[in-house]
């Protein structure tokens, strides 16, 4: 369907991100090879809903909310388990 690609802040404290978007899945990296995250969300328009991890099974960042073509509400939370 697409992609999504850019920089979210500045040159020494941004983070590159480089994802797709394709069946209701949005999948990739934000940030470097060393410090970043990898994204793993699955959404839908027509149900309303967004969820998926930010960063890895152990330590990473949940994210759910509600997305409409009107509305865009999320949440990430952080979670580290050992």
């Amino acid at each position: 369907m697409g992609t999504v690609s850019g920089r979210i802040g500045g040159t020494i404290g941004g983070y590159d991100i480089n994802a797709t978007v394709e069946n209701g899945v949005i999948s990739g990296r934000i940030g470097g090879m060393i410090f970043g995250d990898d994204i793993d969300l699955k959404y839908s328009i027509k149900e309303g809903f967004i969820n998926g991890r930010l960063g890895g099974a152990i330590v990473g960042k949940s994210v759910e909310g509600q997305i409409s073509p009107f509305i865009f509400f999320f949440t990430i939370s952080r979670t580290a388990l050992a």
